[in-house]
């Protein structure tokens, strides 16, 4: 498929250039302080969308293109003959469509699209009820834990200390359509926010080559608080995402053989200096993507699968590390070290420069003030985080992503 191609290279460019321009090596924390109270709610969609857009760059098909090798933002490769294979056309698609801006010629982006509507959640959310009270939501009941679709259970503290306190439900027209959110904030100031909706529509795209509707899934669940660390403001992040477009083919019906389906799953977790505006003047962190694309040409079943995990940080003369592996580019994948530059192209560099990065997160001797679930993978090379199959993606047809009737209790009348 071309995006499962492109998608790969996408990670390559994505990781290894604009970054270059908008992060850097952030210190330790153990003088940090986290403060409930500094937190303005009504900034927190911005926030993570500028940190999470700073951790994954912008990539456009101008910084992609081979014939652009004289200007600093064309991406060439100094030391590998494989970073070739990753500029060839169908492969600069997938990287464009995948994490390219959310303009021009590409609307997708799969990323960025979701940090966008997500920041579109949160900013609703917490302009209505900025102090957690659940003003005009459901109270969550005492429970102890949280069913979230697709990622199982999860705690939800204590009833003196919740993560999750308010829960928001919409629903469309004739039920075709559900929209929940859990969110609060705990004692440590953490913000904890999850995201779901379950939205059939008419499909108007394509409809003769994919049917006549579309199931859109998706869930986005992100923590995020803010530390005083060496008199700056350190904003952290873990945001994490699954989604599907569930297209019933031909016979209208989801999950059979004729469906085409494109589905991602990606987390970007780290941790960035924020200036007196709240924008990120240095960020270092991981990011993970994998990219599953079942399309049918010509009567013929065509399934890739791609996945990528990079790491690192992006100032001028920072190191990056980042792995890529696809099932359109045999033979090709590999783990990459990148030296970043501000005045000249980015260089492959031996990989004993990343060696520290294979095994450590890159805020190495920083700590996160809330749990990362699931962790992080330690080992960079093990692909067990995000395995291209139903069992860790959303099923073709859907049938592993129910979003639950949670146990609520009613607003207290005012």
């Amino acid at each position: 498929m071309k995006t499962a191609k492109a998608l790969l290279i996408f990670i390559v460019a994505l990781f290894l250039f604009n970054c270059g321009e908008t992060t850097g090596n952030v210190g330790g924390t153990e003088t940090g302080t986290t403060d409930p109270g500094n937190i303005d709610t009504t900034t927190i969609g911005t926030k993570v969308n500028a940190i999470a857009q700073a951790l994954v760059p912008s990539i456009t098909s101008s910084q992609t293109n081979p014939s652009l090798s004289s200007e600093p933002q064309a991406l060439t490769y100094q030391s590998s003959d494989n970073w070739a294979t990753y500029l060839e056309g169908n492969n600069v698609t997938l990287l464009t469509d995948v994490f390219g801006p959310n303009e021009g010629d590409a609307p997708v982006t799969r990323i960025r699209v979701l940090v966008d509507q997500f920041q579109s959640t949160v900013d609703s959310l917490f302009s209505s009820d900025p102090d957690f009270s659940c003003t005009g939501k459901e109270i969550l009941s005492e429970g102890d834990t949280l069913e979230i679709p697709f990622y199982g259970t999860l705690s939800n503290g204590t009833s003196d200390n919740r993560y999750y306190d308010c829960l928001s439900t919409n629903t469309g027209n004739n039920n075709s359509s559900t929209y929940k959110t859990l969110y609060g904030q705990d004692s440590s100031g953490v913000v904890r926010v999850v995201d779901m909706y379950d939205v059939t529509t008419d499909n108007i795209w394509w409809p003769e080559e994919r049917g006549d509707f579309i199931r859109n899934l998706t869930i986005v669940q992100t923590a995020y608080t803010e530390a005083t660390e060496n008199e700056q403001t350190v904003g952290y992040l873990d945001i994490q995402y699954a989604q599907a477009s569930l297209y019933s083919g031909l016979d209208n019906v989801h999950g059979t053989n004729d469906d085409v389906t494109f589905k991602s799953r990606s987390r970007i977790t780290g941790r960035a200096i924020l200036d007196t505006s709240g924008n990120p003047t240095a960020a270092t962190g991981d990011f993970t993507v994998t990219k599953y694309d079942r399309n049918i040409d010509n009567d013929s079943v065509q399934i890739t699968v791609t996945q990528s995990i990079g790491r690192g940080s992006y100032e001028e003369g920072d190191i990056s590390l980042f792995n890529i592996d696809s099932s359109s580019l045999e033979g090709k994948e590999g783990t990459y070290c990148i030296q970043h530059a501000t005045t000249t192209l980015p260089s492959y560099v031996a990989s004993e420069n990343c060696t520290s990065l294979e095994t450590q997160v890159p805020w190495t001797g920083s700590t996160f003030p809330f749990s990362l679930s699931p962790a992080l993978e330690e080992n960079f090379e093990s692909k067990t985080f995000f395995e291209g199959d139903e069992t860790d993606l959303i099923s073709n047809s859907g049938d592993n992503f129910t979003i639950p009737d949670y146990q609520s209790q009613p607003v207290a009348a005012e």
